[in-house]
């Protein structure tokens, strides 16, 4: 039986990444436009810092302290335009993605003047990050595109592993 739900959980994973890993082999532009179809990558991260601000950052101000002086992870990162956004405000970040183009992502933000990051790939079943180690996750726009409830529960459970005693959790 475990053996036939892992089975399903990476089969729900698979076609996310095969996807978003040909759309990077066809071009940098098809692979970043993916995540947000504004059709120009410097648009793409112009909105991802609007998302950013708007979506997250401004719904939990009240409730967060000193935001350049605390780690934030980014569940679902995509092409890296929201981490792109946090990466304004807070001292680190960490980006958890399924797909394998952390090196692309990585060479845009670096481009970008942005280096307080770390981006790490992820199995689809849990964050590769210690325990409570991080003060705020946030998720935009990703949970809705998860099948299994397994793995909906297994991303929750792992939330709450990560977080720091009294972190916050935003998952849009």
């Amino acid at each position: 039986m475990q053996s036939e739900e892992s089975d399903k959980i990476r089969n729900h994973i698979v076609g996310f990444t095969e996807q978003i890993d040909n759309n990077a082999k066809i071009d940098k532009d098809v692979f970043f436009n993916w995540f947000n179809q504004t059709g120009n990558i410097d648009c793409t991260f112009v909105r991802g810092a609007w998302d950013f601000a708007i979506h997250i950052a401004n719904p939990i101000s009240p409730y967060l302290k000193k935001p350049e002086e605390k780690t934030v992870l980014d569940l679902g990162y995509g092409g890296g335009r929201m981490l792109g956004g946090a990466c304004q405000f807070f001292s680190k970040v960490i980006g958890v993605d399924i797909h394998s183009q952390n090196e692309l992502v990585q060479k845009e933000l670096n481009a970008r003047g942005l280096n307080n990051f770390h981006l790490l790939q992820n199995d689809g079943r849990s964050i590769p990050v210690e325990t409570d180690s991080v003060d705020m996750v946030y998720s935009f726009i990703v949970f809705q595109h998860i099948e299994k409830i397994e793995i909906f529960k297994n991303y929750l459970n792992e939330i709450f592993r990560i977080l720091r005693p009294s972190g916050l959790g935003c998952i849009y």
